[in-house]
């Protein structure tokens, strides 16, 4: 199966806010933006192509250099883009791979073994957040009226859906595609879990 991966990236005036009360805008930019090339990095050597949807002329710089191609969101919400996205890659019969922008524990593995669980059978696969109820990756191989609903309890609501739709999916969890990064809680534990990331993270980027 040709797959491409699709990466939301928001403007970086408003990413990580909920980060605002112990780092700095620009620390912050900074972790948005290193995380973002090391999913770009990860996931180019999976699948066949990297596109990164937003709206930041900074994140575009930083996707494109990183090797990714950049889609300028067209909806009118995040959701409504990704949908728009993903039926551009259905157009060019490959399947459409959401990911988060923010897994700093990502690796190879972990995208290899979520194809790997929709490439017998043809069937979507979805990844959730380690702890808030949201997705961190799902995969629709080929075209469907499944639509993106990302936001508070979305791994429920999409599925909710998939069932409505009967949709077979199965559910790919590992450390990688579960970690992501939005509070300081998040920060402390995984700094305990490699002592080096936050700095690595933080190191000027923009």
């Amino acid at each position: 199966m040709v797959t491409v991966a699709i990466i939301p990236i928001k403007e970086l005036s408003t990413t990580k806010s909920r980060l605002a009360p112990y780092i700095n805008d620009r620390k912050r930019k900074n972790l948005a933006l290193n995380m973002l090339r090391k999913v770009i990095f990860v996931a180019s050597g999976v699948v066949s192509e990297v596109w990164v949807v937003g709206t930041d002329m900074v994140a575009k710089t930083t996707a494109l250099e990183a090797g990714a191609q950049w889609f300028k969101e067209m909806g009118t919400d995040l959701n409504q883009s990704l949908n728009l996205v993903f039926r551009s890659a259905w157009r060019m019969d490959k399947g459409a791979l959401y990911l988060a922008g923010d897994l700093p524990f990502l690796n190879q593995k972990d995208l290899e073994g979520l194809i790997e669980s929709s490439s017998q059978s043809g069937n979507g696969v979805i990844s959730p957040a380690r702890y808030s109820g949201g997705t961190n990756a799902l995969l629709l191989p080929k075209s469907s009226s499944f639509k993106m609903l990302l936001g508070p309890r979305s791994f429920d609501r999409h599925l909710a859906q998939a069932r409505v739709l009967d949709l077979d999916f199965s559910i790919h969890y590992t450390q990688g595609l579960g970690f992501d990064l939005d509070t300081w809680d998040d920060i402390k534990v995984y700094s305990s879990m490699d002592p080096v990331l936050l700095t690595s993270l933080q190191k000027e980027s923009c």
